[in-house]
């Protein structure tokens, strides 16, 4: 279990306490620049390195989904102690990727310590397209086999995502439907790249209808738009990888919808 890093606010007094989650084998400070936004709008932010993500003990090769479910718990018991302390109204959540899956998985599963007043998906690995199932084909390696990353080097964590660590994502993705989405009709803005090489916009409305999720809204960013420094549409976590008009557009709507 890692411990959270703290990022205080730098607004006094703070409104809220934001959590935030990166993506699989997605270096934890790939998130700094929607953190820093945050910060310097009013939200303290409780930045979560996922276990296997950061000079730990434990490798992405050996992780289990109780790792990454305890260094989520562990969050929201450490946010509770914030809101306790300065009296703070609201704990907003934002996850990329793997990120917002385990945070789903969190919340449907253990509602009495993981509750959350809005929430911002990245990009959330709870609707992969049918070609991202293809990976399944790679579960009969040894679990220390990697698939190379696609992220760009000053993203990624390792050059290659072993094959364990997939195994947890699409368990995750399976708790939450086996649950059918409960506890998960809260207020939440997810943000989608169309032409994502790995998670399917038209299946997540489908989730969105299916389980009833009334209060989930989805913002579909410009894939056309020239000025991205990389051609991976899946990646959208700053202004470098999603370009300049979608990122203010991003960090703006994110400020409204968290009324901070």
């Amino acid at each position: 279990m890692n411990k959270p890093e703290f990022l205080p606010s730098e607004i006094e007094p703070s409104k809220a306490v934001t959590i935030m989650v990166h993506g699989l084998n997605t270096k934890p400070s790939a998130l700094l620049s929607i953190a820093n936004f945050l910060t310097q709008n009013g939200s303290d932010v409780v930045l979560i390195s996922l276990t296997g993500h950061k000079n730990d003990s434990q490798n992405l090769a050996a992780i289990t989904r109780e790792n990454w479910i305890s260094d989520l718990l562990e969050a929201y018991h450490y946010s509770r102690d914030l809101i306790k302390k300065d009296n703070l109204r609201s704990i907003f959540f934002v996850g990329f990727s793997l990120g917002a899956l385990a945070h789903l998985d969190v919340l449907t599963h253990y509602p009495e310590i993981a509750n959350c007043d809005k929430m911002v998906l990245l990009a959330p690995a709870n609707a992969p397209k049918w070609s991202t199932h293809l990976i399944k084909c790679f579960f009969f390696m040894n679990n220390k086999s990697g698939i190379p990353s696609l992220a760009p080097k000053k993203y990624r964590c390792q050059n290659k995502t072993p094959v364990q660590a997939y195994k947890v994502l699409f368990k995750m993705k399976k708790a939450i439907e086996n649950e059918k989405y409960r506890h998960l009709n809260i207020p939440t803005m997810a943000v989608m790249d169309a032409k994502d090489e790995t998670i399917s916009l038209g299946y997540l409305k489908k989730i969105i209808k299916t389980y009833q999720l009334t209060n989930w809204k989805i913002y579909t960013l410009n894939s056309q738009l020239k000025g991205k420094h990389s051609s991976y549409h899946h990646l959208i976590i700053d202004e470098h990888s999603m370009g300049s008009e979608n990122w203010n557009r991003l960090i703006q709507r994110i400020k409204t919808f968290f009324y901070i």
